[in-house]
């Protein structure tokens, strides 16, 4: 079974369009990206994702992230753990449990912002091959062997699996440059599509304060993939901690892509 599938079939996890935390404060004229550290989040938040296919055919996945971030001389570390309920097939069901065998994933932000690496590579690949008897005790069958034997091939190579990791639509909003917060107009790389290259989105971006709370609304475009991204983001301006993320995207092709993160 080519590893493409196993990413497709963990539909909200892999089915990454979109990497953008394109923000600029055109109103207010202020910086802020220093909101980008350690600080920026709270310890869990709640996703859902809608994915729509070309052939009109949704997609729906909700479930519950765990953030872990510390501080670096450059940047930081952030530890992240995937909670999913039940899925709907067993297919599904074991593309949960492979995902969960090489949980928590370990990751370096830049100090401009942006995953830098994957941490701890080796420890991933030695905690999925203690996980694979009891996986494989569960999930019986041919499917499911050949299933298995691509998963742990796959995640053995390390580029391979930062670079899919990078271009996730929830790495990518949770991770963003810091770039994105200074600018009003800027253009940005992202990949629109899950596995696909990344491509430079021409974006826009400005702000509003109210309440205490900073929004953020961000367009972007990119002429090659004809793709629309369009996001809201809202920061608590007295702890720099993020509330929420809306993102819309919009292929060309067809497909749409919505995700909702909230605490």
């Amino acid at each position: 079974m080519h590893f493409n599938l196993i990413f497709k079939v963990m539909r909200g996890y892999f089915y990454t369009l979109l990497s953008l935390f394109a923000v600029g404060f055109y109103s207010y004229g202020q910086d802020y990206s220093d909101y980008i550290e350690a600080g920026l989040y709270a310890s869990t938040y709640q996703v859902e994702e809608v994915v729509v296919s070309s052939d009109h055919k949704e997609a729906v996945l909700a479930y519950a992230i765990d953030l872990k971030a510390e501080k670096l001389a450059e940047g930081y570390k952030v530890q992240l753990q995937t909670r999913h309920q039940d899925f709907d097939t067993k297919l599904e069901d074991l593309a949960a449990a492979c995902m969960q065998a090489i949980e928590p994933l370990h990751y370096r932000i830049g100090k401009e912002g942006g995953i830098v690496e994957l941490l701890d590579h080796k420890g991933l690949v030695d905690n999925f091959k203690k996980a694979r008897p009891k996986i494989e005790g569960y999930f019986v069958g041919d499917i499911a062997k050949r299933f298995i034997n691509a998963f742990q091939q796959r995640i053995g190579d390390e580029a391979f699996v930062t670079d899919r990791l990078k271009s996730l639509l929830l790495s990518q909003l949770l991770f963003p440059k810091k770039l994105w917060f200074a600018k009003t107009k800027f253009t940005t790389d992202f990949s629109p599509m899950q596995g696909a290259t990344f491509l430079p989105y021409q974006c826009t971006a400005e702000s509003t304060a109210k309440g205490g709370v900073i929004t953020v609304h961000i367009k972007g475009t990119e002429q090659k993939s004809d793709s629309e991204i369009e996001l809201t983001y809202h920061i608590d301006k007295k702890s720099k901690q993020l509330q929420r993320i809306e993102a819309n995207i919009e292929m060309g092709s067809g497909e749409k892509h919505t995700m909702k993160i909230k605490k």
